[in-house]
């Protein structure tokens, strides 16, 4: 069974001064982007100033679909607008390759 736990999202955040890192490990598929998003979500809508930015780390990230891709733009439009920012971090492989083929995400540093 231990071959296909990349199937599976996890989650994981902390907090460094006015930074959360958010750490994502195995498939952001449609499956597991709403664990993202509402991870994602719950920063962003808690954040009143005091975070000013997001990191994603993605290097434990093998997959990441179009349903993940929207949950990044958004969540990256969501921060903007309170004057944060998301940065994406350690994508390889497949899932550079999907950021890379999705294009410039308008609202996201990489």
């Amino acid at each position: 069974m231990a071959e296909f736990a990349s199937w599976y999202l996890t989650v994981t955040s902390r907090t460094v001064e006015a930074t959360v890192v958010v750490t994502a490990t195995g498939r952001v598929g449609s499956a597991g982007a709403p664990e993202l998003e509402a991870a994602l979500r719950a920063i962003s809508d808690q954040s009143s100033g005091e975070v000013r930015q997001v990191v994603l780390d993605l290097a434990g990230v093998d997959y990441v679909s179009s349903a993940g891709l929207e949950v990044i733009e958004n969540a990256a439009a969501r921060l903007r607008a309170r004057n944060a920012s998301l940065v994406l971090r350690g994508a390889e492989g497949a899932t550079k390759l999907s950021l890379d083929f999705a294009g410039s995400l308008s609202n996201v540093s990489v």
